[in-house]
């Protein structure tokens, strides 16, 4: 039988090079991240910053890191705006923002790979209060769903960030 791959594998055992821990660690370290803008993202101008999300609205600001974030489903199931991972600006000036907190979003059903809570928790400290929405299926199948008829897990979630944002909306009134 012919392999007309043959020719490029050698017939002679070859050493395996050494790799030390720190070589494997930097090896890990630069795999990390993004390699390059992600697509329907616009770049930033050099000494720009942050894309800004132009609004006149003072509610409350959703801001999705990546694509598939959840900010959309967040305004949809407790108002405010989605700002389509742009920091929100006002008229080209920064408004007054106050960071309530991070929401985690459940990608999967189950429970949380350990490297991805160790993250959270890392990232959590952070903030000043960080809540885990766990996975939702009507969202994914339907999306959308009725926080009434949803498990007492996510309900209560969303029960919280709803009372944090009537303390918000109450305050500039």
């Amino acid at each position: 039988m012919n392999n007309r791959w043959g020719d490029f594998v050698t017939q002679e055992p070859v050493e395996a090079p050494v790799v030390t821990e720190t070589e494997i660690r930097d090896a890990v370290e630069v795999l990390r991240g993004v390699a390059g803008p992600q697509q329907g993202i616009l770049g930033i101008a050099a000494g720009e910053g942050m894309a800004r999300f132009i609004t006149d609205n003072p509610e409350v600001f959703w801001l999705g890191v990546h694509g598939g974030a959840g900010e959309n489903t967040m305004a949809d199931l407790l108002g405010g705006v989605p700002c389509h991972h742009r920091w929100p600006s006002r008229s080209g000036s920064h408004p007054t923002i106050t960071l309530r907190g991070l929401v985690v979003i459940a990608d999967a059903p189950g429970k949380l790979p350990r490297a991805l809570h160790n993250l959270t928790r890392i990232t959590a400290g952070g903030v000043p209060q960080t809540w885990t929405l766990p996975w939702i299926e009507e969202l994914r199948l339907q999306g959308t769903v009725d926080p009434e008829s949803l498990a007492r897990e996510p309900r209560k979630v969303l029960t919280s960030l709803s009372e944090v944002i009537d303390t918000v909306n109450s305050g500039r009134n």
